[in-house]
């Protein structure tokens, strides 16, 4: 059962679904799954090579949209869902909280009635979430992916930088970013400082691109730099100007995006 810090931590923010987001999924093919109790809408769009995207934190399937239309110009099938917890879909009844493993397992439920994935797209939470299955690392290791490439944009380098972000955001006393972390480990029965994204993909063969923007006032650009140093091989793309969020609307990066998931 949630503490009332750990049920705070996993309680992500609720944002007003606008007639844009609808909008940005009206000529999608639209589906559910069940899981977990729970069911999932997955949106679908164009024909090839099946590229998957996983949301962040209070993001949604909508975010993904714009990126979703440029791969499909690609060549690609796009498929991406709202994650539990988070909707894209007015008036959609949802559980309250939900955390990076719920994220995991809801990825790896979507991924098994797609068939088979070329490449995967995580954006923040839902990027190291990404990082964890397909390296089936520790408690992701019964839900493994496999594909050939992986996109990690705006990631955080740990689960220890999500909390540090957390802690900040919420103004945590040192005592209480403490505590968080004990109750962390005591909830999902794990070590925080094992949960590297870096250390996870450091011996893995999937081909990897990393971007970051120079601003992310959320997760700081030092992240992907912890990454890369385990991951030297990853192919490293940094903006500037878009912080966080702005990064999905950057036409050169989604282009650039397009172009390393069509490079053999």
């Amino acid at each position: 059962m949630h503490t009332n810090l750990v049920k705070k931590f996993c309680t992500p923010p609720v944002s007003e679904i606008t007639n844009i987001d609808t909008k940005l999924l009206s000529k999608a093919r639209k589906t559910e799954i069940s899981f977990e109790g729970n069911m999932l809408p997955v949106f679908t769009w164009g024909e090839g090579k099946t590229v998957m995207l996983l949301h962040g934190w209070g993001s949604r399937a909508s975010h993904l949209a714009i990126m979703a239309r440029i791969l499909v110009q690609a060549g690609f099938r796009v498929v991406t869902f709202d994650a539990p917890a988070h909707s894209s879909v007015k008036n959609n009844t949802l559980k309250v909280t939900t955390n990076m493993f719920e994220f995991g397992r809801s990825l790896f439920a979507v991924a098994n009635q797609t068939g088979k994935i070329h490449a995967l797209i995580g954006y923040s939470l839902g990027a190291a979430t990404s990082a964890f299955i397909v390296s089936g690392f520790l408690k992701m290791a019964k839900y493994k992916i496999s594909l050939q490439k992986l996109v990690l944009i705006s990631s955080p380098s740990s689960i220890d930088a999500m909390i540090d972000h957390f802690s900040d955001n919420y103004n945590l006393s040192p005592n209480e970013k403490t505590k968080l972390k004990e109750e962390v480990e005591k909830e999902f029965d794990l070590t925080i400082l094992d949960y590297s994204v870096g250390t996870a993909l450091k011996n893995s063969t999937v081909d990897l691109m990393l971007i970051h923007d120079k601003d992310d006032n959320e997760f700081p650009i030092s992240n992907v730099y912890k990454i890369h140093k385990d991951c030297r091989s990853a192919t490293l793309a940094i903006t500037e100007g878009h912080g966080h969020h702005k990064i999905l609307l950057d036409r050169n990066i989604l282009n650039k995006i397009s172009d390393f998931l069509t490079t053999n």
